[in-house]
């Protein structure tokens, strides 16, 4: 047995992986060190072990038992930090509009794959919100905030709905699946970053901010051309459509946009 300070295990981020702790009981305790390493397990590391069969771990030969720790603590981070990514974005935004709260600026994803429709810290503490909106719950195991009923505008579209705190940086809100969910039928057009939903019976066109910023760049560069000008004669586009198929749409009812790169979603009223 080499001598040295007993080295305890706490499976938190800022101490000894688990692979270096078995590695430094082995030089400790040399053929002991089966027992040395589950003596001394403390904090999450002695509750995670408590929840495993400890009699039939400990009659395992070491490889098999050192094998048997490294896979199940292993597994068992990966659930438990998967487990708190429950209000962070997953997956990849549909698009990102402008919209407005309470006159602040903001930028909204829209990402379906959230549980929930998110607010950032930052910007649910700058709103000021009346205590009497705020709601305080549990979301695994941790203190949230939810912000009751406020209103979202997008275009001229109005959405009043209940957002929960995260910590995001890249975006301030994200409508997740309870707002597609809430607006039922949309149509999505991936290639050309936009999205119609149904509004008080009129349709409502939401343009992915990358388009609007690419659009005001090519009105920049015709206004740098001399004697170029759009005559009055050219076909007006209204959400990738000239003017006369929207007024074939209007009285038909038919969508005359590109529908070869667009994807209906139609969210059936059930528990996701």
């Amino acid at each position: 047995m080499a001598s040295g300070k007993v080295l305890l295990f706490t499976g938190k981020d800022n101490g000894p992986t688990i692979e270096e702790y078995i590695k430094k009981q082995k030089w400790v305790w040399d053929n002991n060190w089966k027992w040395w390493v589950v003596q001394n397990f403390t904090d999450e590391a002695a509750t995670w072990w408590g929840l495993l069969n400890q009699k039939k771990c400990s009659n395992l030969p070491d490889e098999e038992f050192e094998k048997l720790l490294l896979d199940r603590w292993s597994h068992a981070r990966k659930q438990d930090k998967e487990k708190h990514m429950g209000l962070l974005p997953t997956g990849i935004s549909l698009l990102q509009v402008h919209g407005l709260i309470q006159k602040e600026k903001i930028i909204v994803s829209i990402n379906p794959s959230c549980k929930q429709n998110l607010i950032s810290v930052n910007l649910a503490k700058k709103l000021q919100v009346p205590a009497k909106h705020i709601e305080n719950t549990q979301v695994d195991d941790k203190d949230v905030q939810i912000y009751k009923d406020l209103k979202l505008s997008m275009e001229r579209y109005v959405f009043h709905g209940d957002f929960y705190a995260s910590d995001m940086n890249n975006t301030d809100v994200v409508l997740g699946y309870p707002w597609m969910e809430l607006v039922g039928t949309t149509n999505i057009n991936v290639q050309k970053k936009f999205l119609k939903l149904w509004y008080k019976k009129k349709k409502i066109t939401l343009q992915d901010i990358s388009i609007n910023k690419q659009v005001e760049s090519l009105k920049v560069d015709v206004e740098d051309v001399p004697g170029t000008d759009i005559s009055e004669d050219e076909p007006l586009m209204i959400d990738n459509q000239t003017q006369t198929e929207a007024e074939v749409e209007k009285d038909t009812g038919a969508d005359t946009s590109n529908e070869g790169s667009v994807v209906e979603v139609i969210l059936e009223d059930k528990t996701p």
